[in-house]
């Protein structure tokens, strides 16, 4: 004791209380920590629980997939895209007005686009409008799809009339040009 370096009594003070300080950060530090740690475990807890039900579902969500694509498969008859000559332009706008009048639609308007038709771009542009209710429309797009020559169609427009819906459309067809 006799080596002992003497401290003023205000340093030991200034001391402790730094100790103390030190000692609440590290305690709530702690806390913290815990608190943090009991949340992720509990997200751990919830997320092997949506693994085991999705584990246990998705035999069912795989059978109740293969049933639906079956359904549509035999619903919705699969057509290769082919390109047509010139010529043929014409017998198409028939065939699509053809489309709406088998899906209860009344076609109003099948007209290809004259500057389309003149660019040997290898597409043509048939704009169409139709009249008829608004449940048939889901026909009338099966029944376009069923058309060979359609490419896709570009923009669909509907708007409300007074007995029914008028449905606006460009379809875009494949067309076999003198270059190619």
């Amino acid at each position: 004791m006799a080596n002992a370096i003497p401290l003023p009594k205000q340093s030991l003070i200034k001391i402790l209380v730094c100790l103390a300080i030190i000692i609440l950060f590290a305690f709530f530090f702690n806390i913290q920590s815990k608190n943090k740690v009991s949340r992720l475990n509990g997200d751990i807890v919830a997320l092997k629980s949506e693994i085991k039900r999705q584990e246990i579902l998705y035999p069912v969500y795989l059978d109740l997939k293969r049933q639906y694509e079956a359904e549509v498969l035999k619903e919705l008859a699969l057509v290769t895209n082919k390109a047509m000559t010139q010529e043929e332009v014409d017998a198409v706008t028939r065939q699509i007005e053809e489309a709406a009048v088998a899906s209860k639609m009344e076609p109003q308007e099948v007209i290809p686009d004259p500057a389309t038709l003149s660019e040997n771009s290898g597409q043509v542009i048939v704009n169409c409008e139709f009249f008829g209710p608004f449940f048939n429309v889901r026909e009338l797009l099966k029944n376009l799809g069923g058309i060979p020559y359609v490419r896709h169609i570009e923009t669909l427009e509907m708007q409300e009339a007074l007995n029914g819906l008028v449905v606006k459309m460009k379809v875009r067809l494949s067309v076999v040009t003198e270059e190619a």
